[in-house]
């Protein structure tokens, strides 16, 4: 992995801990942890791309 990948990847997973999660919690959709890690999974998914996630395997 080069470095600009990990500092992307490190940088969607800090906006989507600090965002979205903190939206999902708000709306109580976190009850337990598979709900977390299904909503973590999600949105990283989603703030990557699928271009991303296809051209970096």
């Amino acid at each position: 992995m080069t470095r600009n990948l990990i500092e992307k990847i490190d940088s969607v997973i800090k906006k989507l801990w600090l965002e979205d999660l903190v939206i999902d919690y708000a709306k109580n959709f976190l009850l337990k942890e598979d709900s977390l890690k299904n909503a973590f999974y999600y949105h990283l998914r989603t703030r990557l791309g699928r271009d991303f996630l296809i051209e970096n395997n």
